[in-house]
């Protein structure tokens, strides 16, 4: 045969050997409604979370409350302690002031037992009596008293409170461990036979297989099933053969995410915010306290918002929630109408 037609067959021969890439088959389609179910899933545990943490905090309200209560009668008595010392220390006899109410005011003649101003009399007296007996190293050593004094007693009026919140801190931690998601071997089972899937199929094809999954989980409000399955997903997606880096993947990974999370999860970290914040507050708050009147007047006016009202530790309504995140809240009952033969 001649050479030149062996030639054209081994041509031939290596082109048909050659591995063709095959076209592309139609992939199944994605479920219409995977952003509702899964829409619907994370507006329910949202709404359920914002009822629950909607007004005052029933753990840390009783805590609250009581602050200003337990600390602001001490003020007072140390406050009187200390402007007595500082009439002590004053100059000698009345100011130019309790003279002309003394002379011609309403204590003129206060002396009589008969006037109606009788008993402001007789303290004004004292007061101008004690007047000059300190010297300055005794207000300087009285002050200082008073001020650690104070302080002491504002320390152990507010123990008890940071004790009740260390308790409350320590049940909504509590709260959080017994909430949390965790899946039962059924679940993960679940996730396996879905990922045997994957790993048979490309993103074209696997994906829509995944998100009819996470449809089916939505609807069925389980998120311990998303919490199963999503480890394997993030393996999937760093370290397999055909899904490594894959958008589809990537965007089922975070729709799925949003499947783990749960109201009860919502509610035990926003109320573990408020107990770092109301330990804020108070730390805030005795510090302010414990010192002079005068400056603790300015230390407070820097902490009332723009109608006055205190910024820590606000007048605050009774809270209307248990506070309890151990079981599903109960859903208000339905009125049902009767039907009555007439």
């Amino acid at each position: 045969m001649p050479e030149h037609i062996n030639a054209v067959m081994d041509r031939a021969t290596l082109e048909s050997n050659e591995p063709t890439v095959p076209m592309p088959l139609d992939a199944a389609p994605w479920p219409e409604h995977l952003d509702e179910a899964v829409g619907a899933y994370v507006t329910q545990q949202a709404t359920i979370a914002d009822r629950e943490l909607d007004g005052s905090d029933p753990l840390l309200y009783p805590i609250r409350s009581k602050v200003r209560a337990s600390v602001e009668p001490l003020l007072g008595a140390f406050d009187a302690q200390l402007v007595r010392a500082e009439n002590q220390h004053g100059k000698p006899g009345p100011t130019a002031d309790e003279q002309a109410e003394l002379n011609l005011g309403r204590l003129e003649g206060g002396d009589s037992e008969l006037h109606p101003y009788h008993n402001e009399w007789l303290a004004l007296q004292v007061r101008i009596a004690e007047r000059g007996t300190m010297t300055d190293k005794g207000y300087a050593d009285t002050k200082r008293n008073i001020a650690a004094n104070r302080k002491g007693a504002v320390a152990a009026a507010l123990k008890s409170l940071h004790e009740e919140i260390a308790a409350a801190e320590a049940k909504v931690q509590a709260q959080r461990a017994a909430t949390r998601v965790v899946p039962k071997p059924a679940d993960v089972q679940a996730a396996v036979d879905v990922m045997l899937q994957l790993e048979r199929t490309t993103p074209t094809h696997g994906a829509p297989i995944l998100a009819e999954y996470i449809v089916d989980v939505a609807q069925a409000k389980d998120p311990a099933k998303a919490a199963a399955i999503l480890p394997m997903l993030k393996s999937l997606y760093e370290a397999g053969d055909l899904w490594r880096g894959s958008a589809e993947l990537k965007g089922l990974i975070e729709t799925a995410e949003k499947l783990t999370r749960t109201w009860e999860q919502t509610v035990t970290a926003a109320r573990l915010e408020r107990i770092a914040r109301t330990r804020w507050e108070l730390a805030e708050y005795a510090k302010a306290v414990t010192l002079d009147p005068a400056d603790r007047e300015s230390a407070f006016s820097g902490l009332v918002d723009g109608e006055g009202n205190p910024r820590l530790f606000p007048d605050e309504p009774a809270p209307t929630r248990s506070g309890d995140v151990s079981a599903p809240p109960k859903a208000k009952p339905k009125a049902v109408r009767v039907l009555r033969s007439k």
